[in-house]
């Protein structure tokens, strides 16, 4: 999981929308603003809780995944 905020300088167009961002030769990433992670962080809860305990075993390491997400968000971005 991610524990430090990357804080960049400011950009020439201003806002940055939620959508794929590269920064150099630096493999593309997914920039999500913090407005559309609070549906996102929503939505990754709700999924994780209508997963059945056998579901969840069997998707252990994508719903840990998720789980971390949303616990980013909810620790970096909401907080």
């Amino acid at each position: 999981m991610i524990e430090n905020i990357c804080k960049l300088p400011p950009i020439e167009k201003g806002r940055v929308e939620t959508g794929a961002v590269q920064f150099g030769d630096d493999w593309p990433g997914l920039f999500v603003r913090g407005d559309d992670c609070i549906s996102l962080q929503q939505s990754i809860r709700r999924v994780l809780e209508a997963l059945t305990k056998k579901q969840t075993r069997e998707l252990a390491t994508y719903a840990l995944r998720l789980d971390d997400i949303a616990e980013m968000i909810e620790t970096h971005v909401l907080a």
